[in-house]
């Protein structure tokens, strides 16, 4: 059964890869626009616009929708404070899943943006996944420097995945209804994070 989902950050790879994934299944894909340059989306896909700074744009863009994905960044500070009136709308929407991209060690710290994040979505009503890579081999997220990654593993090996497994990671969660779950996606990659990018 079909199904439409709205893919916030739908102008970004992992958004772009999710709402094509989406729409090879068959789903209705509605990607929605913060304001970024134009997408080049699939054939028929509407791009829909909402500010996540303007709960008046809440109403249209949740109209008639079943499923919504959200990605929060760790760097985020305001993502709860950002993304909970979303939630909260999501339910009086009557959207019935809920996909979160969070990351990792989010759910074990619920004070942090992202653990409260998380915790703001197990409690809104709606069925959840919560989805929390380590981090993204193909996706630096702002600490790539002189051509190494820097992160807080030191020189230790670190798990990793890649931006398309986690586009289908995603899908998996719509299609096939994972409803209520959680999962900690380290990648089958291991590698430390002064390897150069390329090695990964």
């Amino acid at each position: 059964m079909s199904r439409t989902v709205l893919v916030a950050g739908a102008t970004g790879r992992l958004g772009r890869a999710l709402v094509a994934a989406l729409a090879a299944e068959g789903h209705q894909v509605q990607p929605l626009s913060d304001g970024a340059p134009a997408m080049a989306s699939p054939a028929g896909v509407e791009v829909v616009s909402l500010a996540f700074e303007d709960p008046d744009t809440f109403d249209t863009a949740l109209a008639g929708i079943d499923g919504l994905f959200l990605a929060a960044s760790p760097q985020d500070a305001q993502a709860a404070a950002r993304l909970a009136p979303v939630l909260q709308m999501a339910q009086m929407a009557g959207v019935r899943h809920i996909v979160l991209v969070s990351a990792a060690g989010a759910g074990q710290d619920g004070r942090s943006p992202l653990g409260a994040l998380e915790r703001a979505l197990m409690d809104s009503g709606v069925h959840y996944t919560i989805l929390r890579p380590h981090w993204l081999a193909d996706d630096s997220g702002g600490v790539l420097h002189a051509g190494r990654v820097r992160a807080s593993s030191g020189n230790g090996k670190t798990g990793s995945t890649s931006i398309r497994n986690l586009a289908q990671a995603a899908a998996a969660a719509f299609l096939e209804r994972r409803y209520d779950t959680e999962y900690n996606l380290n990648g089958a990659k291991h590698a430390r994070a002064s390897q150069p990018m390329g090695l990964l």
